[in-house]
């Protein structure tokens, strides 16, 4: 679905009023959710994943992704996210978005190669 989305932390930290105004808008692309197994464990595991840029450059993934509120046109997931440290480590912080699901027609809709 296209969605228009912010972030609401930076590695696990809640974003001041000014960090968040620094984002604008939002980032405009595509948001899918469904679970996917992973090889080691034979779990399942629900995913979030946001993809923007005209070839779809680059993607960003909710890990364990829950449904907060959905209001106005507006809905908030909030889950955590594997980033990679300074030292080459994966590391999990906690994340919540926000997804504008009436992007007004200001973006430009991402491309698929």
């Amino acid at each position: 679905m296209r969605v228009v989305m912010i972030k609401l932390r930076e590695n696990g930290v809640v974003l001041s009023k000014e960090a968040m105004a620094k984002q604008g808008k939002g980032v405009y692309g595509i948001l899918s959710m469904g679970e996917s197994g992973e090889s080691a464990s034979y779990k399942s595991r629900r995913l979030a994943t946001f993809e923007h840029g005209g070839g779809l450059e680059w993607q960003v993934t909710l890990y364990d992704p829950q449904l907060i509120s959905i209001r106005e046109g507006k809905m908030m997931l909030k889950g955590y996210e594997r980033v990679r440290t300074d030292s080459l480590e994966m590391a999990e912080h906690a994340q919540s978005w926000i997804c504008d699901l009436c992007p007004s027609q200001d973006y430009e809709l991402p491309k698929s190669s």
